[in-house]
């Protein structure tokens, strides 16, 4: 009967819009209740994330002795994990972090994909410190499947809300990508103008610079690009000092309506700086949820198993292209390329953002330094990889990796130098405001030092005459970007070496 769905949370309120013929805004009809939680599922709260089409919901009723959970999941890429203690479960953690079982959850479901979470088969005594945990934003449901044992989806209760955002913190959201360890997620609630986070990250390979204001804020910033801190994020920093947690309590603020209108539109991101990367070592775009990844992208040129020689004119240029990836929630795209030795691409040699360009293009010159800093010589044939993912600056697709043959056939070799006999030493690498190259000349000559970005693009160059023996040459970098660049040594305009440096 209507009275039986009712009471089984099977009914809800639905407003449609011209807008929104399916419905701008809906609500469950639920029991009354002392207090109410809500979470969305979504592999987007998992963490790291999942990019998966699986979604669900789920909310929580507290009665002052009870709580009752209901809702439902769709979609899993394969069967729900029963083995693993049902399939799903309540655990207790803030976002961005793992932690253990608080309760087993039961799930009816018909065909292992889809799940229905009934409130009669979900009704547990707890108590006021049990809620408490949940009025802190520690717990949430994660579903297991055949595919993702550790979780498929996720989801982190948390008080009825107006709009819910999410910001998933890795290093390859930075301006200038980066492969770092740490990883995090912090969620959004907003209320009017009213806004509270909550949150984790772990792994961070710097320790968390909390002398950078703090250490983690909100900034005004598109995917891409860098902007100046809205709000100041409060956290408590975890003995290893590579983490720390946010608590919703210390992290209410009431905003402008220009700023919620900046964070409605995606157009902020979270970002967490650390002593190894002052600027921000893993950042995330704060995006409404349920959030999806881009769709991924093949690549249009060059083609795989191609082969390049690097040879001619050095301004010549050299370049990867591909198709444009499609958003599934209309956010902002950008993209990431790669380049790597490896295949796993576990130290690419190259990862520039190209923002929305479907294409990176440098010179000759520039992948004759890079194969000269792989110790390639001329003649030598070296197969390499390169990738581009799609990422909504929270989000990344997977991508699919390609190889090319590249030749080396421009410079004379290091060993063949009348010059030198080795590339020269370049220190400190990290670096905040000065490097210094050190080399030891077999002759007196003429040298240039430039420093390039990974595109290839010149931002310095300066001219210094070099004598026999060994030399010394200072470098002031303060006023350059941080990021990873290549200082390349030019002597008597042919012969050339380099070196790759990360600023902080």
């Amino acid at each position: 009967t209507r009275r039986d769905s009712i009471k089984a949370r099977l009914g809800y309120v639905n407003v449609h819009s011209d807008n929104f013929g399916g419905g701008e805004i809906r609500g469950q009809l639920l029991h009354e209740a002392v207090a109410y939680f809500y979470t969305p599922l979504s592999g987007a709260e998992q963490t790291p994330a999942v990019n998966t089409a699986a979604v669900g919901a789920a909310a929580l009723e507290y009665t002052g002795s009870s709580a009752i959970i209901s809702g439902s999941f769709n979609g899993l890429s394969s069967a729900l994990a029963t083995q693993i203690r049902g399939g799903s479960h309540l655990h207790g953690a803030m976002a961005g972090s793992n932690g253990g079982i608080i309760t087993d959850l039961v799930v009816t479901s018909s065909d292992s994909l889809n799940g229905v979470y009934q409130p009669a088969n979900n009704n547990y005594s707890v108590s006021q410190g049990w809620m408490d945990t949940v009025r802190n934003r520690m717990t949430y449901i994660n579903v297991h499947s055949a595919n993702f044992g550790g979780g498929e989806i996720r989801g982190q209760f948390r008080p009825l809300s107006q709009n819910l955002y999410a910001a998933n913190l890795r290093g390859k959201n930075s301006t200038s990508p980066r492969e770092s360890s740490g990883t995090g997620l912090i969620l959004v609630e907003q209320n009017g103008t009213n806004f509270a986070s909550s949150g984790s990250f772990n792994n961070l390979e710097g320790d968390f610079a909390t002398s950078v204001a703090g250490g983690a804020h909100i900034h005004l910033g598109m995917p891409g690009m860098n902007g100046g801190i809205l709000i100041g994020l409060n956290s408590e920093v975890g003995d290893d000092l590579k983490s720390a947690i946010f608590l919703a309590d210390s992290n209410q603020v009431t905003v402008p309506d220009s700023v919620m209108m900046m964070i409605a539109a995606g157009n902020t991101y979270v970002n967490i700086h650390s002593s190894t990367v002052m600027s921000g070592e893993i950042r995330g775009q704060v995006l409404p949820e349920i959030n999806m990844a881009p769709a991924d992208v093949a690549f249009v040129s060059p083609a795989s198993g191609d082969t390049i020689t690097i040879s001619g004119d050095l301004t010549m240029t050299f370049a990867a292209e591909w198709d444009s990836s499609v958003d599934p929630n209309d956010n902002k795209v950008v993209y990431i390329w790669q380049l790597s030795v490896t295949p796993d691409f576990s130290a690419p040699a190259i990862a520039i953002n190209t923002g929305e360009s479907t294409a990176f293009e440098t010179t000759f010159g520039a992948v004759d330094t890079l194969l000269g800093l792989l110790d390639i010589d001329s003649g030598e044939v070296v197969t390499v990889y390169h990738r581009v993912v799609a990422s909504d600056g929270s989000l990344c697709s997977s991508a699919t990796v390609d190889s090319v043959y590249l030749v080396k056939g421009i410079s004379t070799s290091i060993k063949e130098n009348p010059y030198f006999d080795q590339i020269f030493t370049l220190y400190p690498s990290p670096a905040k405001s000065e490097i210094n190259l050190e080399i030891t000349m077999k002759q007196g000559a003429v040298g240039d030092l430039y420093i390039l970005d990974l595109s290839g693009k010149i931002l310095r160059r300066e001219r210094s005459q070099l004598h026999v023996g060994n030399n010394i040459i200072s470098k002031d970098i303060s006023g350059i970007q941080p990021g990873t660049y290549i200082t390349q040594l030019v002597v008597n305009g042919n012969i050339t070496a380099a070196q790759k440096f990360t600023k902080l």
